[in-house]
């Protein structure tokens, strides 16, 4: 067990007794409400984290795959989220700045967005909406001097999964060349792919 670092849940929806339907609905809050607990333990733990992963099964594939969430769940822990107060999430680097978005959880300054919304949705799951908006999500800098341009779903193809592919491919990764406050942003891949090491190390978003 020691060597294990992810599992997999994978739930039918369409073989759930309805008076159950209720309960796997909310599926993706349970699962992320289980890391939550797993990675605040997991701090002063010596034992390996294990990651778990859901996969609602039912005709919105898109929001099965979703919970892929677990990457917003990991970033917005590093970045102190869980300790920072509502009304201060705007000013966090990932939340705030990267995603663009408070507490409300909808977009107040196109960014790169999140799973439920892209920089132009208006509303949960806003994945095939053709409303242009400007953003820096294709050149995002921590502070905000990104070139912008005008984009709506047509480029990510109005596709759900492809949304989710489109998101990743704008973290930071190894050898980025961004900074915030004069320091280097670290490999957010880090988190995802190498979290006990990331932990062990300290690693935070932004480097010393």
């Amino acid at each position: 067990m020691a060597q294990v670092r992810a599992k997999w849940l994978a739930f039918y929806a369409e073989h759930v007794e309805p008076v159950s339907k209720e309960i796997f609905s909310h599926v993706e809050k349970m699962i992320i409400g289980t890391l939550i607990v797993s990675a605040g333990a997991h701090v002063s733990s010596t034992e390996p984290m294990i990651v778990l992963f859901g996969y609602l099964r039912h005709g919105l594939i898109g929001r099965g795959v979703m919970l892929f969430g677990v990457i917003l769940l990991l970033l917005n822990f590093v970045d102190g989220r869980n300790v920072t107060p509502p009304d201060q999430w705007s000013d966090l680097l990932f939340w705030g700045k990267f995603v663009g978005s408070d507490k409300s959880h909808h977009i107040v300054r196109p960014g790169c967005g999140w799973s439920h919304y892209p920089p132009n949705a208006i509303q949960d799951y806003d994945w095939a909406n053709r409303v242009y908006v400007q953003t820096d999500m294709d050149d995002w800098k921590p502070d905000g001097s990104g070139r912008k341009s005008r984009i709506n779903c047509e480029r990510w193809g109005c596709d759900s999964l492809k949304w989710f592919v489109y998101w990743m491919q704008h973290l930071p990764g190894p050898g980025n060349d961004l900074e915030s406050q004069g320091k280097r942003l670290n490999n957010w891949w880090t988190f995802i792919g190498a979290w006990d090491q990331a932990m062990e190390r300290s690693l935070k978003l932004v480097g010393d």
